[in-house]
């Protein structure tokens, strides 16, 4: 961390951009945190160690393809019953307005 004179000085307001300007600097100059560039490491080596994935042979991709499409259809399939849902939701929200609508102009008619 910068040393304690620079942060006390940038705190009590005496060249406020200068003094956290020589802050930020000192910040800048510090080590690393050994932990973080050992966990850094270990993130790099895992991610080239799995690289990208191959399948061995087309059949096993195209078996790979059609269950990704079937998972395609069926969410599909999914959304089209929610939208249809969603559609008669509104339909019957509408309904009931105008009915309310229309009991409250009779109850005031009387």
């Amino acid at each position: 961390m910068a040393d304690d004179e620079t942060v006390r000085a940038a705190r009590s307001g005496d060249g406020d951009e200068a003094m956290l300007a020589e802050a930020a600097r000192g910040v800048i100059r510090q080590d690393a945190d050994p932990r973080l560039d050992a966990h850094l490491a270990r993130m790099l080596s895992d991610a080239d160690a799995a690289g990208p994935r191959r399948h061995g042979s087309d059949e096993a991709l195209a078996a790979d393809v059609a269950a990704v499409r079937a998972q395609l259809d069926d969410a599909r399939s999914q959304v089209a019953a929610s939208r249809a849902r969603i559609r008669l939701l509104g339909w019957l929200l509408g309904a009931a307005l105008v009915a309310i609508v229309v009991l409250l102009v009779l109850v005031a008619a009387r």
